[in-house]
């Protein structure tokens, strides 16, 4: 279990366009999850990128990837991946 004490803010916001509103769902993203990009050797914390803060903080499996921005190699390839799942191209 976490607590609000665990959470991490993304700061760097590498793209506005990918932040979710509160209206908007999560479950595109969770379900194409085996397809994400990697970073770092490991998938991307999409609660880090695109909710713009990781309730798990440091415990989060995937913290080393609560870095930002991303270089220039890695934005256009997560921000592919992120267009696919709005548009429900891999799921």
């Amino acid at each position: 279990m976490t607590d609000a004490a665990d959470t991490i803010q993304n700061r760097s916001l590498v793209d506005k366009a990918w932040y979710l509103s509160d209206k908007e769902s999560y479950e595109a993203f969770h379900m194409n999850m085996k397809s994400i990009p990697k970073f770092k050797g490991m998938a991307i914390c999409t609660k880090y990128h695109l909710k713009g803060s990781c309730n798990f903080g440091d415990k989060c499996s995937q913290k080393a990837t609560h870095t930002g921005p991303f270089d220039t190699a890695m934005k256009p390839v997560f921000g592919n991946w992120v267009s696919k799942c709005c548009s429900k191209e891999l799921g």
